[in-house]
């Protein structure tokens, strides 16, 4: 119960800090024969190495975001200056630190916090040195909050669960590849 009150005032203040701007985002869209791995190389390019405050997991993200303290050593919270997008990166040790310690707990602590809807399964993906990777995309609306499109992605090495999401006013392709992109990137470092 300590973790989930943890984790709703993080994200309180996640919603505080990056609330989603209701008059959207950027409708630029990508040449349709941009490859894959184009877009992949193009969107790395502009990314750089973000770290959880606690120092041991990293992940790259878009250069011109910013981090924001919520008080937690094992969560990273970045987003866009105009607070349209944001992701957040939640740490859950495997040795019950924060209360749940397999993908069943993680995923209900996730759910609970952000009150997520129309959950629809992720195609296949990677996520760079982890195993067990699935995800979905969804709306999510905490309490009190305008509701938003995302995808939250959920994945384990050998110490802890991660949760990983990305929250747009509306989630598209474009997103999606850029989380895929960070994903490829993320990295557990060694104590």
């Amino acid at each position: 119960m300590k973790t989930l009150k943890k984790l709703s005032a993080a994200f309180l203040a996640l919603c505080m800090i990056f609330a989603l701007a209701a008059c959207g985002g950027n409708d630029d869209k990508t040449n349709d024969n941009e490859t894959d791995v184009d877009k992949t190389a193009e969107l790395l390019e502009n990314m750089t190495e973000f770290e959880l405050p606690n120092g041991k997991a990293s992940i790259k993200l878009n250069k011109d975001w910013r981090t924001e303290d919520v008080g937690m050593d094992t969560m990273l919270v970045a987003g866009t200056q105009l607070g349209d997008e944001a992701v957040f990166v939640f740490q859950f040790p495997k040795d019950g630190s924060m209360g749940a310690t397999d993908f069943e707990g993680v995923e209900s602590l996730v759910k609970q916090s952000y009150n997520t809807s129309d959950e629809k399964d992720l195609e296949a993906f990677e996520v760079s040195n982890a195993t067990g990777a699935y995800g979905y995309t969804c709306t999510v609306q905490p309490e009190g909050s305008q509701a938003c499109d995302g995808a939250i992605v959920y994945f384990e090495t050998e110490n802890a669960i991660y949760s990983v999401g990305f929250i747009a006013d509306k989630f598209d392709e474009d997103h999606q590849a850029s989380l895929m992109a960070s994903l490829s990137t993320f990295a557990e470092i060694a104590e």
